[in-house]
């Protein structure tokens, strides 16, 4: 537990670091950019995520499961080589053939031939940025969360000050944003692969790669239903309303996002240590505990976030994107939803890849009907509400049947009453919403900290509120020793 607790602080320390100066970037694009401007680097970033989880075809989650429970140090650096030949060749492939044709895919993604250009520097991103993931990803692997968090803010500093440099001052336009991006992942592979080069050694092992492969290749489309349960609202937006929609949409999953900050660093300190651990009697009741606490930080965070949704882009934005309050409270929620997997690890325990595929596209296909049938009646905020529902939809799926192979017990019922509590509270603000806004932020401040109480109360004990509080004060006391 205490693995966990102090893995998974460095991990979101540096997910919050990199969330900050992410958002730094949110009131430049929004100043220098119109809506439409940020509906086609919102177009060209979905278009890199779908990439990168179809060109190496997934090898990048086969190293994590088959080098972390390995003894031999020639064996796990084996594996992560073969991983890396392999991606860097994939990779290079792509990347030549979509230079090559990259007035056709302009046209394709971007409805134009005329951004050629910057779909050229986005594919050579792609390219960077995929060996980038690749070979970062195995400091978490070896469990090196503090290495990890450093390359990830350099990487985060070096790409807003290239982006700063090009847009607002030589104001190259939206190109710069793909430039810094290239040239952040480029650099931030070269010092990732210094940081691991314990890890490396040259060799290629063909029977290794079809191993991996074995593993891997059914989750692409298993990653695919994930990219599409994702992004399937923005592309249906960009399908059935405009550029300036997808902008708006595009800033509103901005703001949710910032959920990630603690779903990300549970998920990549709790994973290594449940693949090392599952087998152990007292493992299940130890993810159980952590998912109660999580669970009511994160309820904290969702109150918080749709509370202020429009507070928060007051402050980020100006008056064009305030309409992207109304689709926060329902994304930072699914936010939540899709992230909580890591607390059902019975299927990726047993390796059952194509059970958890078929959850993945059966939910990336509801999501596409449901956000046919919403956004032409609700706009952009029945795109929030599908995604919402096909979140809820998978996450009771996955949880059932890991159950099956895994059985955690969680206070399901503690769960539910606190819901129940951000429920009640986000429908009073919204009966009370045409009352003086000085009123409002009164009223949002004290409901606020009466579902804070609340979650509190009903989620956590006073033995365990004085145990945290010891374990938090004996890990900053081992900071000092630990840097």
């Amino acid at each position: 537990m205490r693995k966990i607790i102090k893995d998974s602080s460095i991990y979101s320390a540096s997910n919050i670091l990199v969330s900050v100066i992410s958002i730094f970037l949110v009131p430049l694009y929004t100043r220098v950019f119109i809506p439409a401007d940020y509906g086609i680097i919102d177009i060209l970033n979905i278009v890199a995520s779908l990439l990168n989880i179809t060109i190496s075809l997934e090898i990048s989650q086969a190293v994590g499961r088959f080098t972390t429970d390995k003894e031999n140090k020639y064996e796990k650096s084996a594996y992560f080589s073969t991983a890396l030949f392999f991606s860097i060749l994939a990779y290079s492939i792509f990347t030549i053939i979509a230079i090559v044709n990259s007035e056709y895919l302009s046209q394709l993604i971007l409805d134009s031939r005329e951004l050629s250009k910057i779909t050229t520097v986005a594919f050579l991103s792609i390219w960077a940025n995929g060996l980038f993931y690749l070979i970062k990803g195995q400091l978490r692997w070896n469990s090196r969360p503090f290495k990890y968090g450093i390359i990830s803010l350099l990487y985060s500093l070096i790409s807003i000050l290239i982006t700063v440099l090009l847009v607002l001052i030589i104001k190259i336009g939206i190109i710069g944003i793909f430039y810094g991006q290239f040239i952040a992942g480029f650099i931030g592979s070269l010092l990732s692969l210094y940081y691991i080069k314990d890890s490396f050694v040259f060799i290629f092992d063909s029977k290794k790669l079809i191993k991996m492969l074995k593993f891997s290749i059914p989750l692409v489309p298993s990653s695919v239903g994930v990219f599409l349960f994702v992004y399937v609202d923005r592309i249906i937006i960009k399908q059935l309303m405009t550029f300036n929609d997808i902008g708006l949409y595009g800033i509103g999953y901005k703001m949710a996002s910032i959920m990630s900050l603690l779903i990300g660093g549970t998920q990549m300190a709790l994973t290594p240590i449940i693949y090392n651990h599952y087998n152990e009697k007292n493992t299940p009741f130890e993810i159980a505990r952590l998912a109660r606490y999580f669970v009511l930080f994160a309820f904290i965070m969702i109150l918080g976030m749709s509370l202020f949704a429009k507070e928060i882009l007051m402050v980020l934005t100006t008056p064009i994107y305030y309409g992207a309050a109304e689709v926060v409270p329902f994304l930072v929620f699914s936010m939540f939803l899709s992230g909580v997997y890591v607390f059902a690890p019975g299927l990726w325990i047993i390796k059952k890849t194509k059970i958890i595929a078929l959850i993945n596209i059966g939910a990336a296909v509801l999501n596409t009907i449901l956000n046919y049938l919403l956004i032409p009646i609700l706009g952009i905020k029945g795109a929030a509400i599908a995604t919402l529902t096909g979140a809820f939809i998978t996450f009771y799926t996955n949880q059932t049947l890991s159950q099956k192979y895994y059985p955690i017990k969680y206070p399901w019922e503690k769960i539910i009453h606190s819901l129940c509590i951000i429920l009640l509270i986000l429908s009073l603000n919204s009966v009370f919403s045409n009352i003086p806004y000085y009123k409002s932020i009164i009223l949002k401040i004290f409901l606020m900290f009466t579902g804070t109480f609340g979650i509190i109360y009903i989620l956590m004990n006073k033995n365990e509120y004085l145990k945290i509080r010891k374990e938090i004060k004996n890990l900053s006391n081992s900071v000092p020793k630990f840097l």
